[in-house]
């Protein structure tokens, strides 16, 4: 995790956005990296500010002496979304950890839709929890990572990577599923996608294979592609789904429009929300590996 250092944990003073700072505590401990804990200043009275600040001393404390890792607490201004993901770009960091409301809930989250707004414009990747979570935190088992065909949306695949090696063994599944809305196309077609898909991810997980990850292709087709997503996560035993989101014509929406969004609301198990807008997926390994020429074992 030689790229992955500077961990951000947004908190609103409940026990559902605390539930994140494990997490965040182990990947840091892992890395050998620091942990951000911010909260946004209210614009009301003196005392509710100065007893955020205690909180926040009180949740850095804790987290030092508990995991024995370096902690940043931070009170900011402004509008939560904004304000967080300019904190986030700011400061350099690398992975926010945060909690979700759970299955079928970003809706109704910290403080309403910061949640999801945070999630529509930020250029740091999102670890979203579920709460309750039965596994360790920060380790997994089997990561899935949802894929559109596209390049941009391969650039999803490095930031998976360091969470993937926190987990001996950790198996990666590149997954796409293809969905023959033009019927009049023809079964001929969708076999014709369906092989050239495959083909491309299979040069892509033998890159992975090359440099000492386990990893898998999967296409499928048929409607509905987020459910076919869920279920393949559970058919494979994933532990993390990954996804990407982008910037089109210049609204905020989640990469395949809805489908993602589907994907983060629907999950059980936690989802990694990777900004794909600059689509570098070669400086982004590069990065992740710390080698330039790392890059290029992935890059097609």
């Amino acid at each position: 995790m030689a790229a992955v250092k500077s961990f951000l944990v947004p908190l609103d003073g409940s026990a559902l956005a605390e539930q994140a700072i494990p997490t965040a505590a182990r990947l840091a401990k892992a890395a050998g990296g620091r942990v951000h804990l911010v909260t946004v200043e209210p614009r009301s009275a003196r005392e509710l500010q100065d007893g955020l600040r205690g909180y926040l001393a009180a949740q850095a404390e804790a987290l030092s002496s508990t995991h024995g890792v370096r902690v940043v607490p931070a009170l900011i201004r402004g509008s939560a979304p904004s304000a967080i993901a300019a904190y986030a770009d700011e400061h350099k960091i690398d992975l926010v950890v945060m909690t979700t409301h759970g299955r079928g809930g970003l809706s109704r989250f910290w403080l309403g839709s910061v949640a999801d707004r945070l999630l529509r414009r930020i250029a740091t990747p999102v670890l979203l929890l579920r709460p309750g979570s039965t596994s360790p935190p920060g380790q997994f088992h089997c990561v899935l990572i949802a894929l559109d065909g596209s390049p941009r949306s391969e650039a999803s695949i490095a930031p998976a990577l360091p969470l993937a090696r926190t987990t001996a063994g950790t198996r990666l599944v590149l997954a796409h599923i293809l969905e023959p809305t033009p019927t009049l196309l023809g079964p001929a077609w969708v076999e014709e996608e369906c092989q050239r898909i495959t083909k491309h991810f299979d040069q892509l997980a033998n890159r992975l294979r090359m440099r000492g990850y386990t990893a898998a292709v999967r296409v499928v087709t048929g409607d509905g592609t987020a459910a076919r997503i869920h279920a393949l996560g559970r058919l494979e035993g994933a532990d993390l789904i990954v996804v990407g989101t982008h910037a089109a014509r210049g609204a905020e929406r989640l990469i395949l429009g809805s489908v993602a969004d589907k994907v983060v609301r629907g999950a059980t198990q936690p989802v990694l929300v990777v900004p794909t807008r600059t689509g570098r997926l070669r400086d982004d390994l590069a990065a992740t590996e710390g080698a330039g020429a790392a890059a290029e074992s992935i890059a097609p």
